[in-house]
């Protein structure tokens, strides 16, 4: 285990590690049926595409495919790409990863991959393609392991090739271990569709549209969603006996408009600290419905999550009387979410000099789209990559008290806090590759 633990890899890629949620019990039935089916099914194409638009419900569906595989002893590793960590949106870090998990499960892959990286170290530092055929190619042929291999959200990782080198070395290698599977999810991006259209991978995949399911499907997957969330509410919360009539349970389904996304910002929302259910929900509804593109493609005309994310801007921070708290809500919002590795919120103080005694509440007013803990050296982040897409957008976050742009003054690296030590990692704000300052004006 000594060269397994000395190998560069993402240690918190796997399904095992972070805070996501698998599906609630009895939605989603269809497509999660559908790839349990296929992973089974060794006469079905090797890879599987799960293609969704932001907000789908992509990761939550790959978390529950990834628990229910390994519960049965069939998934072998899995990498969740993530652009707010610096590993896990690393493309050379993949298939190291994917590596040490198959060694740690499977003792026959492990007694050839050991031996292979005493004997060349070098390994993890080769291409792409040379990981692949001796990190993954090479033990799986002479072990002959069955296995299921989840990789979620590869839009999430830097990729600088017309068409995603991740999937094009995939192509070249799938034919040579037919008995394992390849779950991958991702935004149907361009150089993700230009990779499943290659022509040694387009043929051994599977495609499934997530956005594309039937409405009245997701519909009723959200209205079973918000009933659980809204009986735990009335469960923990007084006076909420009856709540939510049905003509508001209705609305604010139809407002989900298909996002998942949705529902969960919409239900933080409501639960808000400090707040009454009611009074919430009563504000998220008389809010007006816009007809804003969610990021570059409709998805419906009728809603869409620009609605929900400014409506819960300015219920935090609209009626503040103090015109110079903007700059600053822009300046401790863009530091957490602009950063390379998640800050906490001391830290967004330190780099802004700032009293973490005015972060941390800032933070606060808007935690329904935040995951902030109560410690400020815990790190904080945004709930769903579509927050920062939205606020760093001027097309579909247009009040300008909170969007966000990206053309910001230059810092050398030591004007910037280091590390205090914790397991972020190095803390600095990081944008297309530059190191950057966030200054309150």
């Amino acid at each position: 285990m000594v060269v397994l633990n000395n190998l560069r890899y993402a240690q918190q890629a796997e399904h095992r590690h972070g805070d996501r949620n698998g599906c609630l019990k009895g939605t989603r039935s269809a497509i999660l049926d559908e790839i349990e089916l296929w992973a089974r099914d060794f006469d079905k194409p090797p890879v599987y595409w799960l293609n969704g638009l932001a907000g789908t419900g992509k990761t939550t569906i790959a978390q529950t495919i990834a628990e229910r595989t390994f519960a049965g002893g069939r998934l072998g590793a899995s990498f969740f790409c993530s652009r707010d960590y610096e590993d896990r949106c690393n493309l050379k870090l993949i298939f190291p990863t994917l590596a040490v998990q198959l060694a740690r499960k499977y003792p026959e892959f492990r007694s050839i991959f050991v031996p292979l990286v005493r004997s060349d170290p070098g390994i993890v530092d080769e291409s792409l393609y040379g990981q692949m055929e001796k990190l993954i190619v090479q033990p799986l042929v002479e072990s002959d392991i069955s296995t299921v291999i989840v990789i979620d959200a590869l839009d999430e990782c830097k990729d600088e090739e017309p068409a995603s080198a991740i999937l094009s070395v995939l192509g070249q290698f799938v034919s040579e271990i037919p008995n394992v599977k390849f779950l991958v999810t991702g935004r149907p991006e361009t150089r993700i569709l230009e990779g499943f259209r290659l022509p040694l991978l387009s043929d051994a995949t599977d495609v499934f549209v997530l956005h594309e399911v039937e409405p009245n499907q997701v519909y009723n997957d959200i209205r079973l969603f918000f009933r659980h969330k809204f009986s735990e509410l009335v469960r923990r919360r007084r006076g909420l006996d009856g709540w939510p009539p049905e003509e508001q349970l209705g609305l604010i389904c139809k407002r989900a408009g298909g996002l998942f996304v949705y529902a969960v910002a919409t239900v933080k929302f409501i639960d808000r600290q400090g707040t009454h259910p009611r009074i919430q929900l009563d504000l998220l509804l008389q809010s007006p419905e816009s007809s804003v593109r969610e990021g570059k493609t409709k998805f419906n005309t009728n809603t869409s999550l620009d609605s929900l994310y400014t409506s819960i801007l300015q219920g935090a921070f609209g009626n503040d009387d103090d015109p110079d708290n903007d700059p600053r809500v822009r300046s401790v919002v863009g530091a957490m979410l602009l950063a390379a590795n998640p800050l906490s919120p001391s830290t967004i103080a330190t780099l802004l000099d700032l009293d973490v005694d005015d972060v941390f509440p800032l933070l606060s007013s808007a935690q329904s789209l935040l995951m902030l803990q109560d410690d400020v050296n815990c790190p904080v982040r945004p709930f769903h990559k579509s927050f920062p897409d939205f606020i760093t957008d001027p097309d579909r976050c247009t009040d300008q008290r909170f969007y966000l742009s990206l053309s910001l003054p230059l810092a050398t690296p030591d004007q910037l806090p280091r590390s205090n030590g914790s397991n972020i990692g190095e803390e600095h704000v990081q944008i297309a590759g530059q190191r950057r300052k966030l200054r309150c004006r």
